[in-house]
């Protein structure tokens, strides 16, 4: 019994101090935007994380992924190479598709994601699969035709699709 009754004092005093770490969802984006403004992304990044940890499953959370993903996509840390960072982009993208499915988020990250693959990373099978459940997931989403036009065209360089568009507009 007393066993017990000290685990539960500690069970209480570690979720009390949890509890008064974590900081509202709006002071970590406040604190994330103000690095991003100021350039020092990695630090913006680790605080996005941050976020998406102690908000795990929340709206917050997916948000804060969609962000990390973004500035991964935009090749804004200096530490890592284009295809580096297009990868970690990916990863945050997929994040947010297999575990947000509900989100806001989801349509736009299973997007990029599928754009990443065919465009960035040089892997049209993986982005032929993701455009088409893309479009098997979100039918009423108003990116389906770009979704359906990338799908048609991927892994085809540009000259191929212009010569494509041309043949098809002289028939």
């Amino acid at each position: 019994m007393k066993y017990s009754f000290k685990f539960m004092i500690i069970v209480l005093i570690a979720f009390v101090f949890t509890a008064c770490n974590s900081k509202p969802a709006d002071q970590y984006k406040a604190e994330a935007k103000k690095e991003v403004e100021q350039k020092n992304y990695s630090k913006a990044v680790k605080i996005y994380d941050e976020l998406a940890d102690e908000q795990s499953g929340s709206k917050d959370a997916s948000e804060a992924l969609l962000e990390i993903a973004k500035i991964y996509h935009s090749h804004l840390i200096d530490s890592l190479d284009e295809k580096a960072s297009y990868k970690k982009a990916f990863s945050y993208y997929e994040k947010i598709y297999l575990e947000y499915q509900s989100s806001q988020e989801a349509p736009n990250a299973l997007f990029m994601a599928a754009f990443l693959q065919g465009n960035e990373l040089n892997n049209p099978e993986d982005a032929k699969k993701l455009y088409k459940q893309f479009i098997e997931t979100y039918p009423n989403s108003e990116m389906v035709n770009s979704a359906k036009m990338e799908l048609e065209n991927v892994g085809l360089t540009p000259e191929e699709i212009l010569e494509k568009n041309s043949t098809e507009a002289k028939k």
